[in-house]
């Protein structure tokens, strides 16, 4: 573990029997997605070892048994290793994402963020990590995602309860808390479902054959999707992910914290947990496919309009497609007329010479790039809150 002066595990380890934050009631009259867990009160003139106040107190200390604390090995074991599906969803969903059909759309910024603490130290009995600010150290972020923190480091409990690792801890206060006070609202991006049965309204035959497309690549039903989230868990996801892989392909596991808990999941059960099989994930990956000039991309603006990676002359085909993927499959911050990133590549694999590329790995992907881009906005949230349900069963 990093730094000197951490409290041992053995001493004050957290018991499943007498710590464990799952078990703690929640108000009544709220969801799990809009379970509020208090504000982001607070200071960030307050240094990292000042106690001060803070919205979210950690568990209190275990209580012993006899002269020793209550040490559950078995617990110990599965933190280190982390909590995955009890029940693998089906092997081929035929009706989209599992347990989202009731759900009400979300309409909110809810819950806010909480600021980042150590946990207690009355006694000055320890030395809390040194700060990092990590804004500005996109190679540093890059290293600490490829190493298994899990793994490596038993779980520093010289951080709040929500943290694993100092890196965590880090993360979460540097960039995504700094931007939430910077912005006053959390740094995830906005998702909306798609009404499917409008979309079947259209009588224009290209607009038609853009709805068969859609179900064609695989996006029907996470069009429709509806979802609330928690931003404060998307949050923690962000911070604390980590993509263990190995060079053959038979290891791809995403891990995180879920409130202190170590959880994950492996690619495939992430794609059923969204609805997709297994010819969307054998399919071509976008990276595959060849970067273009920009006047290739000429067939889709209206006749006597150049490519100009903008969308005001688009063809309506491209046009309302265009604006059905801002929306479920790459959300983007900033002027929606521009084709950001890779927008135009994926507008490309669409139309006349329709080309089917994998979801499933796309979104994946994504996930991992937000996470080592101290800029970008966070997506996927209503996705990413559904595999957090289904893995924690929280």
């Amino acid at each position: 573990m990093e730094g000197g002066g951490s409290p041992s595990r053995h001493r004050e380890k957290r018991s499943k029997k007498n710590q464990d934050r799952a078990a703690v009631p929640k108000p009544p009259g709220r969801t799990k997605a809009s379970y509020s867990r208090g504000g982001a009160g607070g200071s960030r003139g307050r240094g990292r070892g000042d106690q001060g106040s803070s919205a979210a107190a950690p568990p209190p200390a275990p209580a012993p048994v006899g002269a020793e604390p209550m040490v559950d090995e078995e617990e110990e074991a599965l933190d280190r290793a982390g909590r995955t599906l009890a029940v693998p969803p089906p092997h081929t969903p035929t009706r989209g994402p599992l347990g989202t059909i009731q759900l009400v759309p979300f309409t909110g910024v809810s819950p806010i963020m909480r600021e980042p603490a150590m946990a207690p130290n009355p006694a000055d009995g320890w030395t809390p990590p040194l700060p990092v600010d990590y804004r500005h150290r996109v190679k540093d972020i890059r290293y600490h995602r490829g190493r298994n923190l899990y793994a490596e480091d038993e779980k520093d409990l010289r951080l709040e309860y929500r943290f694993w690792h100092p890196f965590h801890y880090d993360f979460y206060d540097s960039i995504l808390y700094r931007k939430f006070l910077k912005k006053k609202e959390p740094p995830v991006l906005q998702m909306k479902c798609i009404d499917a049965y409008s979309l079947g309204k259209y009588k224009e035959p290209e607009l038609e054959q853009m709805v068969r497309d859609i179900k064609s690549m695989g996006l029907y039903y996470l069009l429709q999707f509806r979802k609330n989230w928690n931003n404060e868990l998307i949050c923690q996801f962000y911070a604390s992910y980590h993509h263990e892989r190995d060079q053959t392909g038979a290891v791809d596991i995403i891990h995180w914290t879920t409130e202190g808990k170590h959880y994950k999941v492996d690619f495939v059960n992430f794609s059923r947990l969204l609805g997709l099989g297994h010819s969307d994930r054998t399919a071509t990956e976008l990276s595959e496919y060849e970067d273009l000039a920009l006047e290739e991309y000429q067939h889709m603006y209206l006749e006597g309009h150049r490519a100009d990676g903008q969308t005001t002359f688009l063809k309506p085909y491209y046009y309302v497609l265009n604006n059905i993927l801002r929306q479920i499959l790459y959300p983007k911050v900033g002027d929606s007329t521009f084709l950001r990133d890779d927008s135009q590549k994926v507008l490309q694999r669409f139309g006349d010479e329709f080309e089917k590329f994998s979801i499933s790995r796309y979104i994946w992907n994504k996930i991992h790039d937000a996470t080592e881009d101290p800029v970008k906005h966070l997506p996927y949230a209503p996705y990413i809150m559904h595999v957090i349900e289904q893995v924690s069963d929280i």
